[in-house]
Parts: structure tokens; sequence; C-alpha cells
């Protein structure tokens, strides 16, 4: 492609092939995208060309002559040139750092030659010194930005770790490991591309299992077959209508960028967004371009953390569309991307399979394609293309997949191995090494053993303090242990030996390693001395690893680290400022405060001793010394919370933060070790280790979550009976967002909470009270809306799936309208809210109308204009929640329940039933009753936390739980009520607790 120097600027840049001409490369890339020009550019004459193929015949024949080194290697195609002058300089530098460094090495090895062994005895802490100043900074790949670039590497082989994005494709060939799934459908487009056409496929498997990768390679094969690719990325809407609008204009404007600027402007030429204006689209393709036939990847739907239903019913109405493209001529093929709950869905998944085509599951990813994988990106990107690279073993890789399986109840996937590879691994040698994780058990065999060899437990303690201080000495010792154990030995004369000479020489002082002249090879080596050698092929044997696997990992969890005096201070000038910024806790800061240094500081230090000790059991005592400390932390952040549930001692405290809202890792990980250890007495001193580093963990967990809620109460106050966890969950995400500040999410945070809320609060009230009837009640102009949106989903989808529950055809904005209707309000809702909250009802439409997120497509910056209403929406949506939980208990209220002697018949109404003639009776039948109190025994007989409350909001939960009917439900209970049968004990928003 190259750009035109006619006078014509408006359309100066050609296409080569056919001569058009375009005002914007961008518009000159999608016309080749459309017609097929999948061109290529010689980077030495500027020529185009339409495959690789015909660029290397080109390049062969015209630029023969050229010298060697000048030219430019096919995966570097993009890669710009330097000057002679240039690369004159870089080689001028690299000699004279070259120079400096051997002078060093020559510096060093005269210093050690030179010495006898009572001068080395006398120098051994000038030794320790001259290690640590010879230390370098190893950081493990995710946090080291150049760590490619230390392995010799073009570029970062992992830019992305969603699909191919931001890969040259180029590299693709050369970089996707093909699977079984891959190459079954590689096969397809190479042999019968038609047999993708006319057919619907999802593709499922664990979030990061490649689904985005199969995607994109299957792209770039595509349009070879005359197939035009067409992708979708579709947020999880919260109902139904919004996901299908979003599907239509997000076809519609992906088909718009492909045609545009081919003197058709779809964007003028269509005013809706609907099937009948894409249908056209299709056609104009059709006629103007080589495509015959279309494929449409729709990827997104399955990351859904809300209703995972809707994408659901999406998908299965979406088949009548896709039907009607087919009976109008557009031959069309479609994919999506799932997850694995998709095939789990009870409800959802014979119908999908039923619709679909065909469901393909990625298997869990294995350690040999791991291994694949990842050495086929880093030889792609390497620079030493010619040479056997060799970063890694399959053995490492090995472990590597062992340790997620081990730690993680998800399947192991591409992304999350990458994840772990960059986190555990860092280059050291040229090469990558890994820190991995090891089961408690598997520790104990090795602790066992480490501990019976008095030499190398010497080793550890006696330089304790050293490793303390600097772990990544520790790293390359380590190294160095397992090298000589996988090896055997080494000459004096290696490389590996003079890189690391120093530290050689410090394990040869302390007998972890001699040096001996070895007949057979005449030479002097180096080996592992005979107890070490023992110790570690014992471990081999009865756990499989070597000794780089654990020694590092042993040596961290083995021993507890004390925090230094300057993080003390650290903590402390923190519990400072929280009390200097919140004036009204001061005294209460200041009681933790000198808690923290009268109490947890010298505890830490009997934790230390205790480690050191194998006399020191731990034992009750120190469980309840724990409690005592961490307790007052956990009472504060409780109070700030502003909760008010009442507890009667420290379990009962614990278990208020375990299972809601105020939950978090750390202090989860240290009840998890603490309720372990309650009924045994602890004696080894890695268990020791974890438990006590838990502990330390918490506390210190438990003075940021302090400032956490100091902070966040700035914005919104949270605590609330009436408020479910789930309620303050999603509250405390909208206002931390706020806080960073992420505007935009923090207003779709709350936004789509309180919709979801709204739109499930009136179906189920309006259903108790009117049954059948609800409907009716529903103004006209509202019913013309649902029926709109409801005749275009049935002409869009065909029968609509869901319940009964035709709010999800109105928007969120139209719900305040509901609520106030002159009927309603008057005889059921204002008895709910308050008829003095009315005005806050009106304000949910302003709420609702900043929540419409099209009008801010700005950037974060910008939004600070309208920031100032966000907590003000956040206390008003947080009202809102509260009388929508608190409905509940005003509808069981004595006075708003009826039935008559000897009558099946029970009604709720607010209005001494003047409103009768609306209400549809709810008929109470003896089994049912005898049914629901014989499983509300069960419920109370249950023991865990909270686990005797009922969600009255649930309503598939009710359902499931009981067998009965919803309505039939909350009738029984309001009857049951009403003669005493039963009784309300406690709740916390919609969940109550029922007793007999």
């Amino acid at each position: 492609m190259t750009s035109s120097n006619s006078s014509n600027d408006e359309k100066k840049y050609l296409c080569s092939e056919c001569q058009a001409a375009f005002s914007k490369p961008s518009s000159l890339k999608q016309h080749c995208l459309a017609k097929n020009h999948n061109a290529l550019q010689c980077l030495q004459c500027n020529n185009i060309f339409l495959s690789k193929q015909a660029l290397a015949q080109h390049t062969k024949a015209k630029h023969k002559k050229q010298d060697k080194k000048s030219q430019i290697p096919k995966k570097k195609l993009k890669e710009v040139k330097k000057s002679p002058e240039k690369i004159k300089k870089e080689i001028d530098n690299l000699e004279k750092k070259r120079k400096i460094l051997k002078k060093e090495i020559d510096d060093l090895e005269d210093y050690i030659n030179v010495r006898d062994e009572n001068l080395f005895e006398k120098e051994e802490s000038k030794l320790v010194s001259e290690i640590l100043q010879d230390e370098e900074e190893n950081k493990n790949l995710e946090s080291d930005i150049g760590w490619y670039r230390k392995l010799n590497l073009i570029s970062n082989p992992f830019p992305t770790k969603n699909g191919l994005l931001d890969i040259d494709e180029l590299y693709y060939d050369s970089i996707v490991l093909r699977t079984n799934i891959i190459s079954k459908y590689m096969d397809i487009i190479e042999t019968s591309p038609m047999d993708l056409i006319n057919k619907s496929f999802i593709i499922y498997g664990e979030f990061g299992c490649g689904k985005t990768t199969l995607f994109d390679y299957l792209n770039y094969f595509l349009p070879k077959k005359d197939i035009l690719p067409i992708n979708l990325i579709l947020d999880a809407e919260p109902s139904l209508i919004k996901l299908r609008e979003s599907f239509w204009e997000a076809l519609f404007n992906e088909l718009a960028i492909i045609i545009e600027d081919d003197d058709y402007f779809p964007r003028n030429a269509f005013f809706k967004k609907d099937r009948n204006s894409i249908l056209e689209l299709f056609k104009h393709l059709l006629k103007t371009t080589q495509y015959k036939y279309f494929i449409l990847f729709i990827d997104g739907l399955h990351k859904s953390e809300g209703n995972r239903e809707i994408p659901l019913q999406f998908l299965n109405q979406f088949q009548n569309s896709f039907e009607f493209f087919l009976k109008q001529g557009i031959k069309i093929g479609i994919f999506v991307s799932g997850s694995n709950d998709w095939k789990s869905n009870t409800k959802y998944a014979s119908i999908l399979m039923g619709s679909f085509y065909n469901m393909d599951k990625i298997p869990e990813l294995t350690s040999s394609q791991a291994y694949s994988m990842l050495q086929m990106r880093l030889e792609s990107f390497s620079q030493n293309s010619s040479l056997d690279l060799n970063f890694f073993s399959q053995n490492d890789i090995d472990y590597l997949v062992n340790s997620i399986k081990k730690r993680s109840t998800a399947e192991v996937s591409f992304r999350i191995f990458i994840n772990e590879f960059l986190n555990s691994g860092y280059v050291i040698n040229d090469k990558i090494e890994f820190k991995v994780n090891i089961e408690l058990d598997i520790y104990q065999t090795i602790s066992k053993e480490i501990q019976e060899n008095s030499i190398l437990l010497k080793f550890l303690s006696e330089f304790k303090s050293i490793f303390d201080e600097h772990p990544h000495t520790f790293e390359k010792i380590s190294l160095i242990l397992s090298n000589l154990y996988e090896n055997r030995f080494y000459s004096t004369n290696n490389e590996f030996v003079k890189k690391f000479q120093l530290y050689f020489d410090l394990l040869q002082k302390n007998g972890m390693l001699k040096k001996i002249f070895h007949a057979k090879k005449n030479d002097v080596i180096y080996q592992l001395e005979k107890s070490i050698f023992s110790t570690f092929n014992i471990i081999e044997k009865k756990v499989r690893y070597y000794p780089k696997y654990y020694l590092y990992l042993y040596y961290n969890i083995d021993q507890l680290k004390i925090d230094k005096k300057e993080q003390h201070i650290e903590f402390l000038s923190t519990l400072t400022r929280y009390q200097t910024e919140s004036i009204q806790y001061k005294d209460e800061i200041e009681h933790l405060k000198q808690i923290y240094i009268q109490e947890y500081t010298p505890f830490l230090e009997i934790l230390e001793d205790s480690m050191n000790s194998n006399i020191v059991k731990v034992e009750k005592k120190i469980i309840d010394k724990m409690d005592n400390l961490i307790e007052p932390f956990l009472k504060f952040i409780y109070s700030i919370s502003n909760e008010l549930e009442s507890f009667g001692s420290v379990n009962e405290l614990y278990q208020i933060f375990r299972f809601t809202w105020l939950d978090n890792d750390e202090l989860t990980l240290f009840l998890n070790e603490r309720n372990k250890n309650l009924t045994k007495v602890i004696t080894l001193k890695i268990e020791k280790g974890k438990f006590f580093n838990s502990f330390k963990e918490a506390i210190e967990r438990m003075i940021r979550k302090i400032g956490k809620h100091l902070t966040y109460n700035t914005v919104l106050n949270i605590g609330s009976k009436k408020l479910t966890d789930f309620d303050k969950r999603e509250l405390n995400r909208s206002r931390a967002f706020y806080k960073v500040p992420q505007y935009r999410i923090a207003i779709k945070k709350y936004s789509d909470l309180l919709e979801i809320r709204l739109r499930n609060f009136i179906y189920a009230i309006l259903k108790i009270k009117y049954g059948k009837r609800w409907q009716d009640l529903i103004p006209g102009i509202l019913k013309e809306e649902i029926a709109q949106n409801k005749n275009r989903d049935l002409i869009h989808f065909g029968k609509y799936l869901t319940n009964d529950n035709i709010l999800s055809y109105l928007g969120r904005g139209q719900y305040p309208s509901l609520i106030l209707e002159n009927y309603l309000w008057t005889q059921c809702f204002k008895f709910l809210f308050g008829d003095m909250n009315k005005n806050l009802i009106i304000d949910l439409q302003t709420i609702s109308s900043m929540a419409n997120l099209q009008k801010h497509l700005r950037e974060e910056e910008n939004l600070k204009e309208i920031s100032y209403l966000i907590p003000q929406n956040l206390e008003k949506v947080k009202f809102v929640l509260e009388y929508i939980n608190f409905s509940f208990q005003i509808l069981f209220l004595p006075q708003n329940i009826y039935f008559k002697e000897n009558s099946k018949h029970l009604y709720f109404s607010f209005v001494k039933l003047a409103d009768q003639d609306k209400l549809d009776p709810i008929e109470i039948i003896p089994k049912d009753i005898k049914k629901f109190l014989e499983i509300l025994k069960k419920i109370n007989e249950n023991d865990g936390f909270r686990e005797k409350y009922i969600d009255l909001a649930n309503i598939s939960d009710l359902h499931k739980k009981f067998g009965i009917e919803y309505r039939k439900i909350i009738g029984i209970m309001g009857y049951l009520l009403k003669i005493k049968k039963i009784e309300i004990l406690d709740y916390f928003g919609s969940y109550f607790h029922f007793n007999i």
C-alpha cells in the first residue's frame, strides 16, 4: 500500500491492487480486509504483495545480490535497520564494558588464589561482604520488565495474557500450540471450510484456557477461504433486552467499519440498528467484496459476574435470528465463547446442545503442552534462533503445573499457567529458575530430613540473619547446591563456577562441599559433601524434588521473619496517621497503638524464640494470646463499619468476619490455621512457621483494613441490619471505585445493583399481593413499552424463555414510574417505603439517568464534573435497598394479613381489604403447611453461622428449598405468623430466622 502524490489530498492513500483511493490509512486497511487484499509490504523497495510466498519470491529475485547481513529475517519484517555508525558505537561501548568486567573477574580470582586456609578463616566476614556487594537483583518475571532481554529475546513474548492481541501475525504459526481443538478446526478450514457455514458452535472451558487465542488464530486463516471473520466482544448486561440491544449495535458497528469509505456510509443510511439493517449490510458486502461467507465470533458473554442465566437466555433465543439470516441467503457460521458452568446449567444446557451444532470443551492444560507452548514462544522471539535453546527443563514445568493443581480447584489453563510462570520464574545464569509452591505434608518430610543433617542445619542457622536481609544470596546458594547435586561435580574451570566463585568458597568453608583432585578427569573439581548429597538423595526419592525447588522455600517458611524496627515504626506511623485524620476515633486508635507496642511486638519475639527451640510447643495458651491480640482490631473494624449485630465470644466474632462482607484472605488463612491447631500440639518448625506467619499477616491486614474503612466511610457508611451481605459487598465496591477514583465503574456498580434489586422486588411484592392479576396494574404507557419490546424480542428471538417477570422489558429509569403509579402507590408501595419518602423514589429517575453510561463515554478525568453526585446517589441507593429488604417485615405485620375462620384463602392488604376486588387470594392447604414446617425444622437444626436464615427475596431458592410455589410459601409464612405458630427470631436484610 502506498500514499498517492496526487493533488487530491482528501483521498491520498491508494490501494495498489485496484487503485481505490482513501483519505485515511485505517480506511485503506479496512478496504483491503473487505476485498481480500491481505497485502504485505517489502521493506526494501515498498512493493506490495498479497501473500508471504509472493513476497519471498520477490525478495529472492530482486534483492538476491544484496549482502546477507543486510537481509531482514522473515520473523523481523517490521524491524527497523540500524545505521553502521550506530552499530559501531554500540560495539565499542560493549567492548569497554567487557574489559571492565574481565578486570573485576581477574582481580577476584587473584584474590582467592593467593590466600591460604588460615587467611580464609580470618577473612570469612570479608568474603561474605564481597558476596553481598556482588549480589545482583533478581526479580520474578512479572515484576522484571527487562527479563526477556537477559535471555536475548527480541521483545516480551507475553505482551498480553489475552489471546494473540499485540502479537504480530507473522509469529502466529511459530507460537500457537496446535492443541487438539485448534487442529480440529484448522483441518476443517484447510480441507472443507464449508463445514463451518450454516452451523453454530460453542467453545467452552476454564477462564484463560485458550478460547480467545483459538478465535484469533482462525481469524488469520479464514479470509484466504473467502470467509470474512467478524469479532464481537459483548459485556454481560443486567437484563436480556439490554444484551440484545448491545449485540445488534456491536454487530452493526463492526460491519460499518468494514464498509465505510467505500463510497457507502452505513451510519448515515440506517437509523435503526436491528437485524433488517444488518441484513442489508451483509448483502452489500456480498456485492462489493470477494467474500461469500461470514463467521461471527462472540466473546465475553461467559464473563458475567451477576446473573449468569441472561447470556444463556440470549443464546437460546438468538437461534431464531441465525435462521432468519440463513433464510435470506446469508451464509454464516457462529462461534461463541463459553464457560464450564454453561454445560452444568441444567435449565439451559440441554437447550443449548439442541440449538447449537456442537459444544466443544477445551480440556485442562497438560505439563507437556505447557512446556511446548513456552519453548515455542521463547524460541520464536529469540535472537539466537540458530542455537539449541534450553531455557528450562520439562521437569521444571511439571513442578509448576503440579503446584497449581495442588493449590487450586480450578482446571489448569494457559492463563493460569502463564501467571504462575511469570510469578514463579526469575532469570539467573541465562536461564529461568523457579520458586515452586509445595504442599505442607511434603515440607514436613523435607524438614525432617534437613533437621537430621547437622552440617546443613548449622549452615542455615548461622547465616540466617544474612539470608533474611539478602534473600537473593540464598537463591544463588540454593542454585549452586542443586546444580552440584544434579551434575554430581563441577570443574574449577567451569564458567558457572567462575561466575559464582565467591559463593563456592563460602560453601566450601562451611563444609557444604569439597574441592578435590579427580584422577580420572585429571582435574580439580567441586562436589557436595557426602552427607549433604545423601540428604538431597533421600528427599528426591521420597518426594521427587531437587534442592532448587525446596531449599529457598523451606528456609523462608521454616524461619519466622520478625518485623525489623523500621517496619514497626511504619505500622505505628500508619496508626498515628489514622488517629490524626479521624479525631472521633482518637482514643480507640491510641488503645490499638498501645496494644501493638506493649503486647504484639514482645509476643512476636516469643514466637521467634519458640521457632528456634524444639522444646517449646504451640499449645492453646499461645492461641488464646493470639485471640486476645487480634480481637480488639476486629472489634474496632466492626464498630467503624456501623454494624449492630451482637456477639458473645471471640469465636462468634470470627464467624461474623469469615461469612460476611468484612472478610479478607489473610484473616481467613489465619482462622483456618487456628481452627486446625486448636485440638493438637505443634512441635514441627515448619508448621509453627506457617501458623505464626498467618497470625502476623492477619494483624497487619487488620491495620490496613482500618485505614480503608475509615477512608471509604467518608463516601458511605455501609453498616446496616437492613442490608444483605450481597448489598454491602456491591456498595463497598462502588465506594472503593469512587475513592480510587474510577467514577464510571462506581456508577455502573451501584446502578446495576439498584436495577436488579428493584426489578425483583416489584415483581415479588405484586406477585404476592395480586397473583395472576399483577400485570393488570401496570400503567398503560408502560404496558405499551413492554408490549413493543416483547414483540420485538418475539420477532428476533421467538418464544420468551424466562418466567413471567415482564419487567425485564423496562429500562432502569421506568421502575420509579411504576412504583409511583397512583393506585400502586396509595394501595401498596407507600406503606413499604413510607409516604414521606416519595421524593426518594422520584430521585431514582435522576440516578437512573446518570447511570446511562452511554452519556458518560468520556475520560475519567472529565467525570469529575458530576463526581460530587456519586456519594449522594450511593446514600439514596442504600436507603432504597433497606426499604426493599424491610418490606417483608411490613408485609408480615398481623394487621396486613387477612383470612377467615375455616377458610383456605389468605390476603395481604395494607388498607384493611379496601382493595379486595383487585387482590388474588392465596390458597392455604394443610399438606403444604405440614411440608413447610418439616423443612423449616430441618433448617433450624443447622449449626453453621446464619445457616438457619432464609432469603425471602430469592424466589428460585425458596422454591427449590421447600418444593412449593413461591407465592404459597410467603402465604404459609404469613398464616403461621398470624396464628403465632412461628415467630421471627432475627433477620438481616431479606434473610429471616423463623422459630417454630
